[in-house]
């Protein structure tokens, strides 16, 4: 209740403070602030939805399904998806996949692990359930991604990724050496 009275504070105050570029040289403050978004706006979550959340990250490499979430937090499958599906935005499985690609990610750029052992530590019991996840997610396989990891750089434009620090020449043609 706390924390939700001061991010209402917040939600409240802070465009009083904050200053619109466009209005940097007229001092006119009759036009209306621009609306603030981001985790202080948004209202906490559930303690369910929370616990579950934690739960996914924190044991991702579990082999979880809806039911065994559900009674890991005291509540329904039914209704922990439905509070999933409101408050996250996606189905609690497919949060977990999201959580797990990420991770896989990372794994793959950051590490030498082969890319079954990656899959495995993440919890997908076959490589080839991650490599189909993850060209679904860039197009590409992870043994590309980990040999050219932002294919889209070139020495005229950065992908956004790499912040324009692989903007190196590169043996392959211009492309994102990070």
């Amino acid at each position: 209740r706390l924390i939700a009275l001061f991010t209402r504070t917040v939600e409240l105050t802070l465009p009083t403070f904050l200053v619109n570029p466009d209005e940097t040289l007229s001092r006119d403050r009759t036009a209306e602030p621009f609306p603030v978004k981001g985790t202080l706006t948004q209202p906490p979550l559930p303690q369910q939805v929370r616990q579950a959340v934690d739960l996914l990250r924190s044991r991702m490499a579990e082999p979880w399904t809806v039911l065994r979430l559900a009674a890991e937090v005291a509540t329904s499958r039914t209704h922990l998806t439905r509070l999933f599906s409101v408050h996250v935005g996606v189905a609690p499985m497919r949060f977990l996949t999201e959580v797990r690609l990420t991770e896989f990610t990372r794994l793959i750029e950051e590490t030498e692990l082969p890319v079954s052992v990656a899959a495995r530590s993440v919890g997908w019991v076959d490589g080839r359930i991650a490599a189909a996840w993850f060209r679904r997610r860039f197009g590409m396989s992870p043994s590309e991604y980990r040999a050219h990891p932002h294919p889209s750089c070139t020495e005229d434009a950065s992908c956004g990724n790499c912040h324009a620090v692989c903007l190196l020449p590169s043996p392959r043609a211009g492309r994102c050496v990070l």
